[in-house]
């Protein structure tokens, strides 16, 4: 908890004001994780090389900020409020229903990109210190791991997946989350915009947000000189054996403000999203998959994970996502097949098939199973 005097000093409120500049950066409509208030965010040029952050309370308004931005008009703010920034010496723009937005012939100085826009290199984001915005890179991809991971986050399960990206100053680690998930590929070129930096153990990497957007674009300069980049990775491994035990979690997740649902009732038509309030069909919820199986091959029983876009994927390939309502649906479907053609690395299931019945096999079988029927007619005869 803040202290009470770092609370006074970030909540101070200087006398309504206006103020004027350009926009720049206008999120999407997001939802409070403690009050459940819906706003959004942006940016204010207010000189040449000054910018403000901004957030807005009503977010009707959204549609003429995002307007004003795009046509880079210079405006004027009415009816704000000033709040001390948590960066020191600077001040923060809070806006709500009364605000108004006036596009004005003249602020005095011109349209300039915003910081969070400019593009930067590999080199240029390691040298960045932790949770910083990176606006945009143009790099390629230069190894994307093969096993995900699931992670717990506010109680429900989320899947990541590491890769690396390079261009002409370096290379460094890219965490991929959840949606972001196989929109790259190896050896591809790719621009990517909102990415966010993390540090750990002193190194820095990037991570996808929410709001990143990734685009592929032709080869990045000089790619083909680019020096070679390889991570040691472990052999990816394939059992054929049966699944005789599996625990598989379904966690529901809102499209419209992206909050889990701990409490959803697979059994109920309709379900009230937790954050938002806002009351939808069952099936509209995003599904999330994970969970543990046992493989028994050769007399040998194997513990693995299984992640959400191996789930996902073989189900999809089966034309089976409808098992998704529940994690048991899953579950008695992966203990009914007799052998599966099991993917693994370091325990982690990659990949995921069932083993079709040959029809030499089923003929072996009829065989087999017409001998027994004229053995049984001859012992009664």
């Amino acid at each position: 908890m803040a202290s009470p005097a770092k609370k006074v000093k970030t909540e101070v409120s200087m006398d309504e004001t206006c103020v004027e500049g350009y926009i720049h950066n206008v999120s999407a409509v997001r939802i409070g994780v403690r009050n459940g208030a819906k706003y959004f965010n942006a940016s204010l040029q207010v000189s040449r090389d000054e910018f403000r952050h901004v957030v807005v309370f009503a977010v009707e308004k959204r549609s003429i900020f995002s307007l004003a931005e795009k046509n880079k008009s210079p405006v004027k703010l009415m009816k704000i409020k000033k709040r001390v920034s948590y960066e020191g010496g600077k001040f923060d723009v809070q806006c709500g229903k009364a605000t108004e937005l006036i596009v004005v012939t003249d602020v005095g100085f011109g349209f300039r990109e915003s910081p969070q826009n400019a593009q930067k290199t590999v080199a240029e984001a390691k040298a960045m210190a932790a949770r910083q915005q990176v606006g945009k890179m143009e790099v390629k991809v230069c190894r994307v791991e093969v096993a995900t991971e699931m992670v717990q986050i506010m109680g429900a399960n989320v899947e990541t997946q590491t890769c690396y990206v390079q261009d002409s100053s370096g290379h460094m680690k890219l965490q991929l989350w959840a949606g972001q998930i196989g929109l790259v590929v190896n050896g591809h070129s790719y621009q990517m915009r909102n990415l966010s930096t993390r540090e750990y153990l002193g190194c820095v990497s990037l991570t996808t947000t929410r709001n990143t957007e990734i685009a592929e674009i032709p080869e990045v300069a000089g790619a083909s000189s680019f020096p070679h980049f390889e991570v040691k990775e472990e052999v990816v491994t394939t059992l054929t054996g049966s699944i005789i035990r599996a625990e598989i979690a379904v966690s529901k997740k809102c499209t419209k403000c992206q909050a889990w649902q701990p409490d959803f009732n697979s059994a109920l038509k309709f379900h009230r999203c937790q954050r938002c309030k806002f009351l939808q069909k069952a099936e509209f919820y995003q599904c999330t998959a994970s969970g543990r199986v046992a493989l028994l091959q050769e007399g040998r029983e194997m513990d693995l994970s299984v992640t959400n876009s191996v789930i996902r994927c073989y189900l999809e390939k089966e034309a089976l996502t409808h098992l998704l309502i529940e994690g048991q649906n899953v579950e008695e479907h992966l203990l009914s097949g007799d052998a599966w053609r099991v993917h693994i690395q370091q325990d982690v299931v990659v990949g995921l098939d069932k083993v079709a019945e040959t029809a030499e096999s089923s003929e072996t079988e009829d065989g087999e199973l017409a001998g027994a029927m004229a053995a049984m007619e001859g012992e009664r005869i």
